[in-house]
């Protein structure tokens, strides 16, 4: 069964914070750029992405500030899940053949 880990982003103006603790600055602050290009999530969903996470709730409040929601798979499970894979495929080579 798959299981889940959950990190919420607050982002504001030129910077975000996590429920982890992180804070992290945003280069350019929001109120420098015309209405139409305030995109302050991208570069949190971009670095948040990487690392695995992926958006399962957005709320905005107004172009400065938003409070992003993410999952990924729990990490433990993970690797609980590459240890079965290899134990099958353990179990399930032909005696008859060497490695």
């Amino acid at each position: 069964m798959d299981t889940w880990e959950y990190l919420e982003a607050h982002v504001v103006d030129d910077h975000w914070l996590d429920s982890s603790g992180r804070r992290v600055a945003l280069h350019g602050k929001a109120s420098d750029r015309p209405a139409a290009v305030r995109f302050i999530a991208t570069p949190v969903l971009n670095e948040l992405g990487a690392q695995g996470w992926e958006l399962v709730a957005l709320a905005m409040n107004d172009l400065r500030e938003c409070r992003l929601v993410l999952k990924r798979r729990h990490r433990e499970a993970e690797d609980v899940d590459a240890t079965q894979v290899l134990a099958s495929r353990h179990r399930h080579r032909s005696p008859g053949l060497a490695r």
